[in-house]
């Protein structure tokens, strides 16, 4: 999907207001425009591009680690700023993955997640819980625990 143009406006979501601040960051910084978004996969981050941007937009950087909520003027550095910012100035690539996002509050999870169990074809997976009604949110964590609890049967070491 794609951020929208523009500016950030007060009735953008937290997470368009980002990645929109962090556009303008890029764009400034190195010429082009991203429009697109990172999928909610695995990003591996290197922490010498990290301590570059935190030295580079340490204002905005600043400000966004002081928020005790999202805001419209926050940064997303470890979802999307480091990823264009490493593949701008030749640190990074483009990598392929076979993962898989479930919205928890999607009436079609149950059957994904029934696929995921059954294909186990994916290197990653994200379920994600993004505008549940709080009379859902008991269900979902029934789904949520009976899907782990079937995927990943055995404890880790660290596990309680």
């Amino acid at each position: 999907s794609q951020v929208p143009l523009g500016a950030p406006e007060l009735a953008d979501p937290p997470v368009v207001s980002a990645g929109k601040n962090n556009r303008a960051l890029i764009t400034e910084a190195f010429g082009p425009t991203p429009v697109q978004k990172f999928k909610h996969a695995p990003h591996p981050l290197r922490r010498s591009v990290l301590a570059e941007i935190e030295v580079r937009f340490a204002d905005v950087q600043a400000a966004t680690a002081a928020q005790r909520f999202r805001s419209p003027g926050d940064i997303a550095i470890t979802s999307s700023l480091h990823h264009s910012y490493a593949f701008l100035s030749g640190r990074s690539v483009p990598g392929e993955i076979e993962f898989a996002y479930a919205d928890l509050a999607a009436r079609h999870t149950p059957r994904r997640l029934q696929r995921f169990l059954e294909q186990r074809s994916l290197d990653a997976f994200c379920l994600n819980d993004t505008e549940s009604e709080v009379a859902s949110v008991e269900q979902q964590m029934a789904l949520l625990k009976w899907f782990l609890e079937a995927y990943f049967p055995t404890p880790a070491p660290w596990e309680r």
